[in-house]
């Protein structure tokens, strides 16, 4: 479905990115780890068009998307929930949510997807004409999502989910991530929860210093010790 080949990207004349490959396949929930400055938010800005390669290629169900702009991404079917969730806190619940729709014109559809997500999480329902920064972090995580599957992604491109959130919060955002998944949308995940993320990924790559430094299904990067020691702190 996804695959980057060599990629360098970064800000301004600094590249983040060295020369990162991966693959997210159909249906999948891939893991990308690794320790803080390894490149990983760089790698999800880069795949929704929000920074631009300066080497390498993206492709899309075939379709090269490098040199595509943001939305043009978005209406390939690939959405972006970025880190510390991103919510606008004195708009209503409702309101963002019709946001994560901007590239639709048909109002039919907005509300119909609207009510998909409201299935998915009925305490959006609930809320639906409070203002986004009332909701508790966990809620808001479950906006951040809902707001990015209103543009019916094929792919859901999730950065850190559960940052500053408690342990019972985390486990509703692990949810929410078998709730995506379970409706056929596949997701690259970063998470700096690395328990978290080996639970929910069936494969997973490791970046250090923009490059991927392993690549293999979690089950056996659970059992490399001594990876998990060097790049992710045990």
């Amino acid at each position: 479905m996804l695959e980057l080949q060599g990629v360098r990207s970064g800000y301004g004349a600094v590249n983040i990115l060295q020369g990162v490959s991966l693959k997210v396949g159909e249906g999948e929930v891939v893991a990308l780890l690794g320790p803080n400055g390894a490149g990983k938010t760089t790698t999800l800005r880069t795949i929704s068009a929000l920074l631009r390669p300066q080497a390498g290629s993206i492709t899309f169900q075939g379709q090269a998307i490098g040199r595509a702009r943001p939305e043009g991404v978005v209406r390939q079917g690939i959405a972006h929930c970025p880190e510390e969730r991103k919510v606008w806190p004195r708009m209503t619940v409702a309101e963002n949510l019709e946001l994560g729709a901007y590239t639709v014109s048909d109002r039919a559809m907005i509300r119909a997807r609207m009510e998909e997500v409201f299935e998915s999480f009925p305490v959006l329902r609930e809320r639906r004409t409070e203002y986004a920064g009332r909701l508790s972090g966990g809620q808001q995580q479950m906006l951040a999502v809902g707001r990015a599957l209103m543009s019916a992604p094929k792919l859901l491109l999730l950065d850190e989910p559960s940052l500053g959130l408690s342990p019972v919060l985390m486990q509703q955002v692990a949810g929410i991530i078998r709730a995506v998944h379970a409706r056929g949308v596949s997701v690259l995940l970063v998470e700096q929860n690395i328990s978290l993320a080996l639970s929910l990924a069936s494969r997973a790559y490791v970046l250090s210093s923009g490059r991927v430094v392993a690549d293999s299904p979690t089950r056996a990067l659970k059992a490399d010790k001594a990876l998990l020691q060097a790049y992710l702190g045990g």
